[in-house]
């Protein structure tokens, strides 16, 4: 589980563009048109799209990197059977993934797909960057971003994240043998 300031969260927040996908893709839209939603949404958080500078603090090593969404992630798994961000992000590893889309052209599209059919991201460091650790800061230029936390919008950059591994307990029932 993740915690920032006195929340938790299971999956993950998101800053810039995936925030403003998300906000965009209410509940009575999905009501409506169900995973399509999110899809009319990302055509309009497009037209937003600005690059923001985000500064990033992981594990005390320092980092700034320009992007469109920073993305910090337990979970890689989309919501959506078989489609995740990466193969490796696990749930269950005890650390927080960090993804920060840096460009949007064709070969981001083409490299999106590619994660989405394969279930792993290639390789392409000019596009996206991807960082692990247990304890995270952010603080971003313009401040004012869109930020979500599991689908709520809040409004709160710089933000402190840390990882609590083994913070839920999960119960499943044995399989029935008969």
């Amino acid at each position: 589980m993740g915690q920032f300031d006195k929340r938790y969260f299971i999956v993950g927040l998101s800053i810039g563009f995936s925030a403003d996908l998300v906000k965009g893709a209410g509940r009575e839209a999905k009501n409506r048109i169900g995973i399509m939603a999110y899809f009319w949404s990302a055509a309009a958080a497009l037209k937003k799209l600005k690059l923001a500078h985000y500064h990033m603090k992981i594990d005390g090593k320092e980092y700034e990197v320009k992007g469109l969404t920073c993305i910090v992630t337990n979970a890689g798994n989309l919501g959506f059977t078989k489609i995740s961000w990466d193969k490796h992000i696990d749930v269950s590893d005890g650390l927080l993934d960090v993804v920060v889309v840096q460009k949007a052209n064709l070969s981001l599209f083409k490299l999106i797909l590619m994660t989405l059919i394969k279930g792993e991201r290639p390789d392409n460091f000019e596009l996206v960057g991807h960082w692990q650790g247990k304890e995270i800061s952010i603080t971003s230029t313009p401040k004012h971003q869109v930020v979500q936390c599991d689908g709520e919008m809040i409004e709160k950059i710089p933000l402190h994240i840390k990882i609590i591994p083994g913070a839920i307990k999960v119960l499943v029932p044995k399989k029935d043998k008969s």
